[in-house]
């Protein structure tokens, strides 16, 4: 699956993302107790660090790594986060028609982003994982905003896949929904997939919304100078 369908390279906008080093994982940190003397459990700080140190390098594409080293150590935790957040999904399961607990909604909603964070490293498999988990998510969203939520992180990930008919439908529905922070990526979106007229109201509508945005406002300008350049990306 392609990245992304169409990257944008703004003429005369300069977007630097400096490269941090990457905070190698410890598979120990992942649980509580001693795996020789069971029961062991899980050690959800360390699951959660560990998702936010993978996407401090590797949570938008492309990647951003200090070095090669850290790239294939990041690749490499994949393997036993992913051994954990399995375990917490299945083991949070509901059973036999019953509600789906906290536990298991935040479980779904971590492995779905750490299967984005997969993606992003160019790792096969994930992102048909990460766009399962996301819809699990959305079908079991209690309220309308929390569903929104998800939503627009569901159409953020289309987006970054090349999925655009996808992401737009997901974003849109969010927006609708009241969720403000949609009108950018559903802007995005649009302008990716060469509809213009459609993307610059959405990109002034979230400029409105949230007026400290330098970067957007950058973009929006590029935009409405016709200072974007699209460029496939495989």
């Amino acid at each position: 699956m392609k990245k992304t369908l169409a990257a944008l390279m703004i003429g005369a906008l300069a977007l630097p993302l400096a490269a941090a080093p990457y905070r190698a994982l410890n598979p120990d940190s992942l649980i509580s107790g001693n795996p020789k003397k069971p029961p062991i459990s899980v050690n959800l700080g360390g699951v959660e660090t560990a998702i936010r140190n993978l996407s401090a390098v590797a949570g938008d594409y492309p990647p951003r790594f200090d070095n090669e080293n850290d790239r294939r150590r990041a690749i490499a935790d994949l393997g036993p986060l992913g051994v954990v957040l399995d375990s917490m999904v299945e083991n949070t399961a509901p059973k036999g028609g019953a509600k789906a607990s906290a536990a298991y909604l935040a479980s779904l909603a971590m492995r779905a982003r750490f299967h984005w964070i997969g993606h992003n490293l160019d790792q096969p498999g994930h992102a048909a994982k990460a766009d399962a988990d996301y819809r699990r998510r959305i079908e079991l969203a209690a309220a309308p905003q929390e569903k929104a939520f998800y939503q627009e992180l569901h159409g953020r990930f289309l987006s970054s896949t090349g999925q655009l008919p996808r992401a737009i439908s997901q974003l849109e529905a969010a927006r609708k929904a009241g969720r403000k922070e949609a009108a950018m990526p559903l802007g995005m979106a649009y302008l990716m997939s060469g509809q213009k007229a459609k993307s610059l109201p959405l990109l002034r509508e979230h400029m409105r919304n949230f007026p400290q945005d330098k970067q957007a406002k950058e973009l929006l300008s590029a935009v409405e100078n016709g200072r974007v350049e699209m460029k496939t990306v495989k």
